[in-house]
């Protein structure tokens, strides 16, 4: 189980985080946090397979409208679907040791 993960110092200032927190409330930004948690311990791969959308929104504590938190990610890339299976977008090219399961401690 992985430990840790990566976000980069810019994150804050990046246009999707923006637009996340102006779509659906700032503490969305927390939840998404929560997300990258999340799949650090538990999906170090990125992929949430087997998760629907009250699943995903359910780790993250998502308080808002049911299915929003997982509908704006996507709408906004910081989650793909592809053949109906979540995953977080760039997940391996920002955190590659995770997803190799290799956490530096």
């Amino acid at each position: 189980m992985n430990n840790d993960f990566r976000i980069s110092t810019t994150i804050v200032n990046h246009h999707k985080i923006i637009g996340l927190m102006e779509r659906i409330g700032e503490r969305s930004f927390y939840n998404l946090v929560r997300l990258w948690a999340y799949a650090s311990a538990n999906r170090p791969d990125g992929k949430l397979i087997g998760m629907q959308l009250e699943d995903i929104e359910a780790v993250v504590d998502w308080q808002g409208a049911a299915n929003s938190f997982v509908f704006t990610l996507h709408a906004l890339r910081l989650i793909d679907k592809d053949e109906g299976v979540y995953s977080i977008h760039n997940w391996g090219k920002y955190n590659s040791h995770e997803a190799l399961g290799k956490s530096d401690r």
